[in-house]
């Protein structure tokens, strides 16, 4: 008659893979894509505040704007990944954040905002990539002329 031990051969091995394929890999594989999106929404940030420096002296320079955001990102943007909008008044609370022509926007009143858009592909589903985006914005300092 085989003992108890002989029937229970191999029960830790296949205990310890469904614990593992059920806990564990999950868990890994979401701390990597948390990272992965904390590091595009830093990069998202970064690169709007750097588009943005340049853009409160420049305001109708799109096309300046859209090379300093696209030149420091990681791995080059996509196109239409850079956003960049005319604010009317200086953006406080008692004032409605109304977008105007760039063109007409008043030097030391209103305000520029850009806004930068990453792509943050999946680990699990890598043909489907998600954007982070952020957006960053100042008064106007540089003529619009």
């Amino acid at each position: 008659m085989p003992r108890r031990r002989d029937r229970e051969r191999g029960a830790v091995a296949v205990e310890f893979a469904l614990v593992f394929a059920i806990v564990i890999v999950p868990l890994v594989f979401g701390g990597l894509e948390l990272a992965m999106r904390t590091f595009a929404r830093q990069e998202a940030q970064q690169l709007s505040r750097e588009a943005l420096r340049y853009a409160v002296l420049h305001p109708l320079d799109t096309a300046g704007i859209e090379a300093i955001a696209n030149g420091r990102s990681s791995g080059g943007l996509p196109s239409g990944s850079v956003v960049v909008d005319c604010l009317d008044g200086d953006g406080s609370a008692s004032q409605a954040q109304t977008t105007k022509a760039c063109t007409a926007a008043s030097v030391d009143k209103d305000r520029i905002r850009v806004t930068v858009s990453v792509p943050s592909p999946l680990i699990w589903l890598p043909f489907h990539a998600p954007t982070v985006s952020a957006s960053a914005s100042a008064v106007i300092v540089g003529s619009p002329s």
